[in-house]
């Protein structure tokens, strides 16, 4: 069925992993701000675009349990769950309908989760810079812009030795959707988020 969808373990990780570094922030000490009622946080999502030169489309939802655990559900656009990726101290893990590991991947920090629920991770940045009213976080793994509520615009790294770069493009209150246009190397991929509880967003 995977197979079918034209989507190999790479390409999962790839595309999860701009789904994950969504909301990145920090700098030489770090950033806190407080949880409040956040955790758990829950959503919804559709991406659509082109992955190694094919059309992917698939709809989901992902849980953050914590600022450093998530799982994030998979299905076929009839609704099927065709695999899950759990997130977990800086480890990503993809499986297959029966729960069986069929793809590894380490991601730049151990917050992704946090990332996804809107928070900038607790990692040490090397210097922040300002463009305006925004501020540019720059990590050992990338960089990271927020706007002046530290809720990231866009961020910069590098995966699988390519490039990645996801921007946000619509927020909750402009359509009830927080849209994220995200680049792969050549590839592009527009998701929507749709927030069920908690978060930042």
């Amino acid at each position: 069925m995977i197979k079918h969808l034209g989507i190999g373990v790479r390409s999962k990780s790839n595309i999860f992993l701009g789904l994950v570094l969504i909301i990145m922030a920090s700098g030489c000490a770090s950033l806190r701000i407080d949880k409040g009622t956040a955790y758990p946080f829950k959503a919804g999502f559709h991406l659509q675009g082109t992955l190694n030169s094919k059309t992917v489309m698939m709809d989901g939802a992902l849980v953050v349990n914590s600022s450093t655990k998530a799982m994030v559900e998979v299905y076929t656009p009839g609704g099927l769950a065709i695999y899950s990726i759990g997130i977990s101290d800086g480890k990503m893990y993809v499986m297959d309908m029966w729960g069986r590991i069929i793809g590894k991947s380490t991601l730049p920090t151990r917050y992704i989760p946090a990332l996804l629920a809107g928070f900038p991770p607790r990692g040490i940045y090397l210097y922040r810079s300002r463009k305006g009213e925004d501020i540019i976080v720059h990590y050992l793994w990338g960089r990271v812009c927020l706007d002046s509520s530290l809720i990231p615009l866009s961020v910069e790294t590098t995966f699988d030795k390519k490039p990645v770069i996801i921007k946000r493009t619509a927020t909750k209150e402009e359509d009830g959707n927080i849209e994220l246009h995200i680049s792969i190397g050549s590839d592009r991929i527009l998701t929507a988020l749709k927030v069920i509880h908690g978060g930042r967003w």
